[in-house]
């Protein structure tokens, strides 16, 4: 025992056992389990045996012994997996189903059930088929797909429930034959109100492309920075102005656009303000970071808090057009204004109405007919004969 590592008891055991064997003259076998130096455990299948010789008389005693701890120990670990396994089954959210291509359900968890209304595991034996709690038809295009292909991922049953609402299931399940029969094997959830959530989702993201679209056809650059100064959306008008992608705004900050801001505390400062007057109308110019071009803008910035975050909103329009109209109308007016003194200073000029009534006079009018212009307006020119 000394050589092998393990306690003495063992011999002692083993003495106790073969007295036993000789004593009674029976055949003993039991397992032992025995303490390592180590600390392991070492299970020991033996047997003892009664030899005898003619007429009954004991000849000896027959043992041997068998290191068996690697097959308790593979008995353990089934054990333990099989427990595991018993558990991911029965707890698991998703219905687990085992069914026959006929429909019979072979096994099922409490999950199963729920998925199709019942509160009671005795509901759905006394329903032991699931051709008959889905619709035939439905039945029997699933067996045929999954027939073909084996294994089925994410496979949709529609199906209409008694009160006339449709009702949405989702399988992933496996096909194979165990011991000769047709067995389909898997999991399944309802996903109605997923389905129904996806709807409302699809049809606010169809809104919002519409909304989107309709922004981008506006000549106004519009813009909306978070508290951080960091882009959150640019229009297309916007995007093309100031060189910002529309795809992913957030790449750009107002310091890389507004050259009045050049620090964090004049952001904070021009936020605050924001939210203290809540608008603002100003002219100013937009900086285009690609070409360092200015545009000139007239822009309405409002203030906004939404979800607990505050946002800054700026509404562009690009006023290049109106400055210009306004210079060329300058130069018109300075021309006129000209023109109407070279005119007052060498000619007589009276302006009258349809009715010959005088509605206007120049100074030199006024001087060459000795009368002043307000008694020269609303008459005629009969006053400078007489």
């Amino acid at each position: 025992c000394n050589l092998k590592g393990i306690e003495n008891t063992m011999a002692e055991d083993r003495r106790e056992i073969f007295n036993r064997v000789v004593k009674d003259r029976e055949s003993i076998a039991l397992e032992t389990e025995h303490v390592l130096k180590d600390g392991s455990i070492k299970t020991v299948q033996r047997s003892f045996s009664p030899i005898f010789r003619e007429k009954n008389n004991l000849m000896g005693v027959l043992g041997y012994g068998m290191d068996i701890s690697p097959i308790k120990e593979a008995i353990k670990t089934a054990k333990k997996n099989e427990e595991r396994y018993k558990s991911l089954f029965e707890n698991n959210l998703a219905g687990v189903f085992k069914t026959t291509v006929n429909g019979d359900i072979l096994d099922f968890n409490k999950s199963f059930a729920q998925v199709f209304g019942f509160t009671h595991e005795k509901e759905i034996k006394a329903n032991k088929n699931l051709q008959r709690l889905l619709e035939s038809e439905i039945w029997n295009s699933f067996v045929k797909s999954i027939k073909d292909k084996g294994r089925l991922v994410n496979y949709i049953f529609k199906i209409h429930s008694k009160n006339g609402d449709t009702v949405e299931y989702l399988t992933n399940a496996s096909y194979f034959l165990e011991n000769g029969l047709e067995i389909i094997e898997g999991t399944i959830i309802d996903i109605t109100e997923l389905s129904r959530a996806n709807a409302v989702l699809e049809e606010k993201s169809a809104k919002l492309e519409r909304m989107a679209f309709f922004l981008d056809q506006t000549s106004d650059g519009i813009q909306v920075v978070d508290e951080e100064g960091t882009f959150v959306y640019v229009n297309k008008t916007a995007s093309e102005r100031l060189s910002i992608p529309m795809e992913n705004p957030s790449e750009f900050s107002v310091y890389d656009v507004e050259k009045q801001i050049a620090t964090k505390e004049d952001w904070n400062n021009h936020v605050k303000l924001m939210f203290d007057v809540g608008k603002i109308v100003a002219d100013t110019k937009h900086f285009n970071v690609q070409t360092n071009a200015y545009t000139p803008i007239e822009i309405t910035i409002v203030a906004r808090e939404f979800q607990g975050k505050k946002y800054i909103i700026t509404t562009a329009i690009d006023i290049t057009d109106r400055i210009e109209n306004a210079r060329i109308l300058d130069e018109k007016n300075k021309y006129l204004k000209s023109l109407t003194e070279a005119i007052d200073a060498s000619s007589l000029v009276s302006v009258t109405d349809t009715s010959g009534k005088i509605i206007r006079a120049n100074q030199k009018f006024c001087e060459v007919s000795q009368y002043s212009l307000k008694e020269l307006i609303g008459s005629d020119h009969r006053i400078i004969n007489s």
